[in-house]
């Protein structure tokens, strides 16, 4: 071992992030879904654009629901 970790005894189990678990799939759903997938679509509509050789605008318009609370 190398690091910091050398001066810890053996590690048996390691539970990172097991409580928080379902908070943390639902974070990352709700960016997944409200931001990268605008990226991603972004990037296809680009890439078309780019290929065409014709320029163009790319609007993304959101909705102040992804200001609501998420339960």
């Amino acid at each position: 071992m190398t690091g910091r970790s050398s001066q810890y005894s053996t590690i048996h189990a390691l539970h990172a992030s097991l409580a928080m678990c379902e908070h943390s799939l639902s974070v990352h759903s709700s960016f997944n879904i409200n931001v990268k997938s605008i990226i991603n679509v972004s990037q296809v509509i680009a890439k078309g654009m780019v290929d065409r050789k014709k320029g163009g605008s790319i609007v993304n318009i959101s909705s102040q629901a992804s200001k609501a609370r998420h339960n």
